[in-house]
């Protein structure tokens, strides 16, 4: 009974032990795996101690069977002994004869029960061994599930460390998610605002332009009645100059504009030997506010003035000096250069308001405006094809306009404020150009928009004079020296310098005769420099006549006389004599 019992305590022991090691594997489903655990260990801690109760009983059983195998022994002696005397006395009826026959059976009773107890105990031996076994090996787990828990731990630390931290960052986000929220709320409205604002303003601005456009039709139609009222005024006096000059003797003959014009076209114009100035005749106060250019038309009987009045003057020119004609109206801004066309039809003045405008002679009304310049425009000339005009201004390009479709045909971006350009009359597809960057480039206009030549002149370029030969050209800088440049090898042969001679500005105009002898500049000071254009001899260094610096000066086309501006509003014209 008590190897029964053992057995059965041993096969339950084994079972709970697995049953605990499974739920050791099976964590609690809601996270409660750490009293899961110490549960299940003080579980298999009972059934342990169970265990070393029966390994107690076990080992009592050991002892009771050894007093029972002496006892036995004891009996096996007593019944040897017995057995003797039951020899040594054959007669029967002995009651010493039926002691020991209960003795006997006695211990046949104690040697079977002995027996047993050895199965028993080789049973029991057997199973303490496998579940000695089956402990180590589920203590083993246990250790192996201990480390793994020990490692689960660490790593959930880290994970609700982990956790914390993306809680912190995704409370930052949420917050700054909340600004970012904020702020494009305000702006939307703010937009919204600006929009309606933007609305009401481009409205005001399409009405302000329509005002603006019926203003300027009306400034428009009062410009050409004045400009006609003025052309009236020009033909009574001309006609009046005319029949003063019948009666005169000694009246100068010129050829007509039409003729003039086809021989400077053809190149065949041969102009006397011109003078070099020694006396001003002539002064006369030209404008309103400071003074900026000067042109003398082709044929030579008109001179143009342009400056920060925004009035282009035509002047007639005379023998003893020159006499108001009529007053051109429509710049916005200062005039900076003036040009005529080839047959002296038309007049083009460059301008601040960064446009340039042309202008009918004849009738006085503007017949084009040329903008798309984003900075002032210093330059303009006429190509001797009448329907093609070029500007450069400081916006760093040269615009090609054709007066046949009113538009810009062409845009040479050049990288340098461009002064002055100028074209040649032999060869009217080339363009030279002066810039603040101390180059003088030369372009191909039946090329692409690259220079095909750029010279270096040492300092910044304020005018740029072709020679009528067409092979060199006049470049004055701000380093108070004249260069003439060989468009040939684009090498500099000759430089003009003076003592005394100080360039008053970046729109400084040089000029060369009409027959190439000389060439002439104004300085700061009002005087004027005068120089052979062959042998770089200083010929004449006229007095400082002007108050002012000289920004411009001109010989008339037959060489006889030399005009020159200064800034503030004088114009003086000068004669051999």
């Amino acid at each position: 009974h008590i190897s029964k019992c053992l057995f059965t305590s041993c096969l339950i022991l084994t079972a709970n032990i697995v049953r605990n090691m499974g739920e050791i594997k099976n964590v609690d489903s809601n996270g409660k795996w750490k009293e899961s655990i110490h549960a299940q260990l003080d579980a298999l801690q009972t059934e342990q101690s169970f265990v070393c109760n029966l390994i107690r009983q076990l080992n009592a059983l050991e002892g009771r069977f050894e007093r029972l195998r002496i006892e036995n022994a004891c009996l096996t002696s007593e019944k040897a002994m017995g057995a003797e005397q039951n020899y040594t006395s054959s007669s029967g009826g002995d009651p010493q004869a039926v002691k020991i026959q209960r003795l006997e059976h006695k211990v046949y009773e104690v040697q079977e029960e002995l027996t047993s107890l050895h199965r028993a105990k080789s049973s029991l031996s057997d199973q303490l061994v496998a579940v000695t076994t089956g402990m180590q090996e589920k203590e083993a787990e246990v250790q192996q599930n201990k480390n793994r828990v020990t490692d689960l731990e660490s790593e959930l630390m880290l994970l609700k460390e982990d956790c914390e931290r993306k809680k912190e960052d995704i409370e930052q986000l949420t917050t700054l998610n909340n600004v970012v929220r904020d702020e494009y709320n305000t702006l939307n409205m703010t937009y919204e605002a600006l929009n309606g604002q933007f609305l009401e303003l481009k409205k005001e601005n399409a009405e302000l332009v329509a005002r603006w456009i019926l203003y300027k039709s009306k400034d428009a139609d009062r410009l050409n009645a004045e400009n006609d009222q003025h052309y009236q005024l020009q033909r009574r006096v001309l006609e009046a100059s005319l029949e003063e000059a019948a009666k005169d003797f000694n009246a100068v003959v010129l050829p007509s504009s039409e003729e003039c014009a086809r021989e400077l076209a053809l190149g065949t114009l041969v102009c006397p030997c011109s003078v070099v100035p020694t006396n001003c005749f002539f002064s006369l106060e030209t404008h309103d506010a400071d003074l900026h250019t000067l042109r003398v038309s082709h044929h030579g009987r008109l001179l143009a003035t342009g400056g920060e009045d925004r009035k282009l003057k035509l002047w007639n020119i005379a023998r003893d000096g020159f006499t108001y004609s009529q007053m051109l109206m429509g710049s916005n801004a200062g005039i900076n250069s003036i040009d005529f066309s080839p047959d002296d039809s038309l007049i083009m003045a460059a301008s601040t308001d960064y446009a340039s405008r042309i202008w009918s002679i004849q009738d006085l009304r503007i017949r084009h405006t040329l903008t798309g310049h984003s900075a002032k425009v210093m330059a303009c000339k006429f190509v001797n094809d009448v329907s093609k005009v070029i500007t450069g201004g400081h916006d760093r390009t040269i615009k090609i306009w054709d007066l046949r479709s009113k538009a810009c045909s062409r845009t040479i971006f050049v990288g340098s404020s461009c002064n002055d350009l100028d074209l040649p009359k032999s060869s009217p597809s080339l363009v030279f150009s002066g810039h603040h960057d101390r180059k003088l480039r030369i372009y191909d206009l039946r090329a692409n928009n690259e220079a095909t030549s750029v010279v270096d002149v040492v300092a910044r370029v304020t005018s740029v004079s072709l020679f009528n030969n067409s092979h060199s050209c006049l470049v004055s800088c701000r380093d108070n020296t004249l260069r003439v440049v060989d468009i040939r090898t684009n090498a500099v042969l000759t430089e003009f310098v003076a003592e005394g001679l100080q360039l008053g500005s970046d729109s400084t105009r040089a000029c060369v005769s009409p027959d190439d002898s000389y060439v002439a500049v104004g300085s700061s000071d009002g005087s004027m420099h005068v120089w052979n254009a062959d042998t770089a001899a200083l010929e004449s260094a006229l007095p400082a006549k002007h108050t002012s610096c000289v920004v411009a000066c001109s010989w008339t086309p037959d060489g006889q006389a030399f005009l020159s501006c200064e800034r503030s509003k004088q114009v003086k014209m000068w004669s051999h004599i």
